[in-house]
């Protein structure tokens, strides 16, 4: 789930339960993002990604733009996306895990 998202150092959008962002990302190489009531009703965006782990490298190919990030952990449950020059995004992400239900 998305926690924050930042253009360079400015925090642009905080989580805020249902309208917070997500990443799904399916043992296929397939992924969607969105938010929690776009993902009930199938209106998402999503595509393919390329994940290298040991140079800590992620790639989202949409349709028409690619997102190219460098992941660092900041730590066990907070995944750091920071955009590489070459990425079709400037954004930040900061990703927590899913919150599990009561």
């Amino acid at each position: 789930m998305v926690n924050a998202i930042y253009q360079g150092n400015e925090l642009i959008q905080i989580r805020n339960e249902f309208k917070s962002k997500v990443f799904v990302f399916y043992k296929t190489g397939r992924f969607v993002y969105g938010n929690l009531v776009h993902l009930f009703e199938n209106n998402y965006e999503g595509g393919f990604f390329l994940l290298e782990s040991d140079s800590n490298y992620l790639e989202l190919q949409f349709s028409k733009k690619k997102w190219s990030f460098i992941f660092e952990f900041k730590d066990e449950n907070n995944l750091i996306l920071r955009p590489e020059k070459k990425s079709d995004s400037d954004l930040t992400f900061e990703l927590i895990p899913f919150p599990d239900p009561l």
